[in-house]
């Protein structure tokens, strides 16, 4: 057994940069999805928002399959922003 003790993750500044990043875009996504089920339900009604849902869980399905094989192609960190940046641009027109 080392003589050295861990600190831990929380004491690395680049984990907890990542950790609060992913934290706050986190919460962006699930803002969007609550308003984007405000606006459903409010513009089409109960029997579009079922549809809407249903063909909203399609993408994250492909994307997990194609992701996995990009994962293990390209740097992670890269990949990391890469898609933060791109889900920003995907949730602000319904900002």
């Amino acid at each position: 057994m080392s003589m050295t003790k861990s600190r831990g993750p929380l004491w690395n500044l680049s984990f907890v940069l990542m950790l609060l990043g992913q934290v706050v875009s986190n919460t962006g996504t699930q803002i969007y999805r609550v308003a984007l089920t405000a606006l459903v339900l409010s513009v089409y009604g109960p029997h579009i928002y079922g549809v809407t849902m249903t063909l909203s869980a399609v993408p994250p399905i492909v994307f997990i399959i194609l992701g996995g094989i990009v994962c293990d192609r390209y740097p992670k960190h890269r990949i990391m922003a890469a898609t933060d940046f791109i889900r920003h641009f995907h949730c602000c027109p319904v900002v």
